[in-house]
């Protein structure tokens, strides 16, 4: 760079001697005859030209050096990227895999110890069981999910569709979530709008992003407080879906929407769509109290789109609180 500089500067020094001593001033003292003094304009004006081309040669030399520069650093920054991105795979899939057989060994000796031991326990042993039951269980749903994350991210997880009722469907998860819920002091008021509100869907995933969903939204909800769940049939155009998404649907078509809405802080508006992305961690105070993998919407939001569907986050009813929403394509 320094080598480049200097050689422009060069340029310039010659340019100005030669502009000096090409004047006319200059010129007509040392050039006696009209036809002198024609000649020595002429070579002056191809002087100027070499010149000038030399000083624009030098100048876009240097531009060029350094976008080969920043081109060759790019590529070898997207090279290390790659390399970090294979060795977090990597590194994701080994310690899913070796994290699973520990957890469930753990799992069930403690829920052995309650099941066959609880009378000979005291109520501070009982206390710390249930603690290693639930935190075992919350390993095993983080583990389960980095595995599907990885799963998604490579396009090989398997989608098997069948018709089912989505309002019964949720209405079996929360029997299946009440006891987690009931922990934290939250209960769940679901609710359905409509009568057919069948579709063709994976039941494992759509359970598994319905778990998802409301695992969060009674991690953030305040004891006492209560989750509502809503399900209900509309128009791709309705009006009831915010415009960004109706966009993207098909207006002629029916969708079945699901809403779980909580009385939690809510989520920040410029973090609406930034909680579907992988290992988002939101600056709630209550995010970092209640601290995840930061893959549970991402895969939820991964599973919809898999479903021809989409998700997406916005304020509680009355403002309060935060309204995770998708709809998927209703059952023909």
């Amino acid at each position: 760079m320094k080598k480049s500089a200097f050689k422009i500067a060069a340029v310039y020094f010659l340019f100005g001697i030669l502009w000096i001593f090409f004047s006319d001033k200059t010129l007509s003292l040392f050039m006696h005859t009209t036809d002198a003094y024609a000649f020595a304009q002429t070579v002056k004006g191809w002087v100027y030209v070499f010149i000038t081309a030399a000083l624009v040669y030098s100048m876009v030399s240097v531009h060029l050096g350094s976008i080969e520069k920043a081109e060759k650093e790019l590529r070898e920054n997207y090279r290390k990227l790659q390399e970090y991105d294979k060795m977090k795979t990597n590194f994701i899939a080994i310690i899913s895999h070796e994290m699973r057989t520990p957890i469930a060994i753990i799992k069930g000796y403690s829920s052995f110890l309650k099941k066959k031991n609880s009378e000979n326990l005291t109520q501070e042993q009982k206390e710390f069981v249930d603690a290693i039951n639930e935190n075992t269980e919350r390993l095993r749903l983080i583990v389960h999910d980095l595995s599907d994350m990885e799963k998604i991210r490579a396009g090989v997880i398997q989608i098997d569709k069948v018709r089912l009722n989505v309002a019964d469907f949720i209405n079996s998860r929360i029997e299946e979530f009440k006891y987690n819920a009931g922990q934290n002091g939250v209960s769940f008021e679901p609710s359905a709008e409509g009568e057919d509100l069948s579709a063709n869907a994976d039941p494992d995933r759509l359970s598994q992003a319905l778990l998802n969903i409301m695992s969060n939204a009674v991690k953030f909800s305040e004891p006492g407080s209560v989750v509502r769940t809503h399900v209900a049939k509309f128009k791709g155009n309705d009006n009831i879906i915010p415009a960004e998404i109706r966009d993207s649907l098909d207006a002629a078509k029916e969708y079945i929407l699901v809403s779980v809405t909580d009385r939690g802080e809510g989520i920040p508006e410029k973090e609406r769509k930034k909680v579907f992305e992988e290992f988002y961690q939101s600056e709630s105070h209550l995010t970092r109290k209640h601290q995840g993998a930061g893959v549970g919407l991402f895969i939820a939001a991964k599973i919809m789109e898999f479903h021809g569907g989409k998700i997406w986050a916005e304020s509680g009813d009355g403002g309060t609180g935060a309204k995770i929403s998708f709809v998927i394509p209703a059952g023909d």
